[in-house]
């Protein structure tokens, strides 16, 4: 695939960005594509799909691109590639599709993943059940960085970012005018005191040398002035690396919805999701990688920052070893991170991504 037509697909994908499970047209479009470079062995759901190239190599590799969009306005009617996701899908489709058009022999079989969902990290799950991972060997993943220089990658051992579970509570008690507090019960206060306390829970609760954190983004209570409510909806998220602290988390969450609850004389319920385990990069694969990339046009620097964000390619790392690996799209010095609504990835980038995927399938 010619570097002009591979553009052209970028701007697609950009255009037609879509939301977790609903990205049909981006699917559609994927296989429309693939076909056109004779890639037809693969297996095609409403949203995602998954195939293999197979070079009766002694391992199959996977490769994964993420697909879906974020909502680019509060009411979630516009959706826009906030995380660089339609850089995933294009270079990965472009390479693939340059060693198909090239009749390339490569050393592993290949099999190629475009997974929904991972914005609700939903996907990654969904794609193993349809059997994304049999007879899979080894699997790797790019994702663009904002905060590292345009043509440079990072891939980082061990530890790289936080496993990631959110949190639903329902408050419910006696509403009552606020000039009467005590015919009634403060959701207010109540739910305030709770989120203050929540912070002991990190800061006395859990081992200072351990990284945890715990965050409320969403406080729905009340419609005037001077009427308590009867009910309060909170929603928030907590990060971990270790799954004893998942488990300590979740159990000092309720010992303390209980007190709260019983001093205040409310009632609640708490919804706990699955959410992603920690993604921990398997060490032994680096230097297999650092070699498939020494005829790239890419740098490799020494990045050893850890993230506290979910991502659920961690999924599969459950089940598989693997690397993700960081693509550098800075090009000035303002940095815009994932998911702000100015950010965007430029055009110049492509060529390194899909130099990053030739390379590395070419060569593993």
């Amino acid at each position: 695939m010619e570097i002009n037509e591979a553009l052209r697909l970028f701007h697609q994908f950009e255009e037609i960005a879509e939301p977790s499970f609903k990205e049909f047209k981006t699917t559609e479009l994927i296989a429309e594509t693939l076909k056109r470079y004779e890639i037809n062995n693969f297996n095609k759901f409403d949203t995602g799909l998954f195939g293999t190239l197979n070079f009766n190599g002694e391992k199959t590799v996977a490769v994964r691109a993420d697909i879906d969009a974020l909502p680019a306005n509060p009411e979630k009617t516009v959706y826009k590639h906030l995380c660089g996701h339609h850089l995933h899908i294009t270079s990965l489709l472009a390479a693939l599709c340059k060693i198909s058009k090239g009749k390339k022999q490569l050393n592993s079989n290949i099999r190629f993943i475009f997974q929904p969902a991972e914005e609700n990290v939903m996907g990654a799950d969904f794609i193993i059940e349809k059997g994304a991972l049999e007879n899979v060997d080894e699997i790797y993943a790019l994702h663009v960085d904002p905060e590292l220089e345009i043509g440079t990658f990072s891939v980082k051992e061990g530890e790289l970012m936080a496993g990631a579970r959110h949190l639903k509570i329902s408050f419910s008690g006696k509403g009552t005018h606020a000039a009467y507090p005590h015919f009634g019960s403060d959701l207010i206060l109540a739910v305030s005191d709770f989120i203050v306390r929540c912070q002991s829970i990190i800061s006395r609760k859990i081992n200072p040398t351990e990284k945890a954190v715990l965050s409320f983004g969403k406080f729905i209570g009340g419609s005037i002035g001077n009427v308590l409510p009867d009910k309060v909806e909170l929603e928030g998220t907590f990060r971990f690396f270790n799954n004893d602290i998942n488990e300590k988390i979740e159990l000092e969450l309720n010992k303390l919805l209980e007190s709260i609850c019983s001093y205040y004389d409310l009632e609640y319920s708490m919804n706990i999701s699955k959410g992603t385990p920690p993604l921990i990069n398997k060490a032994e694969l680096i230097p297999g990688l650092i070699k498939a990339l020494e005829k790239s046009k890419l740098k490799p620097v020494n990045d050893t920052r850890i993230s506290m964000g979910g991502e659920d390619f961690a999924s599969y790392l459950e089940k598989i070893n693997g690397l993700f690996i960081r693509l550098g799209i800075k090009n000035s010095d303002k940095i815009i991170p994932l998911h702000n609504q100015d950010f965007k990835v430029d055009d110049s980038v492509l060529p390194y991504a899909i130099d990053f995927w030739e390379n590395l399938m070419s060569n593993i």
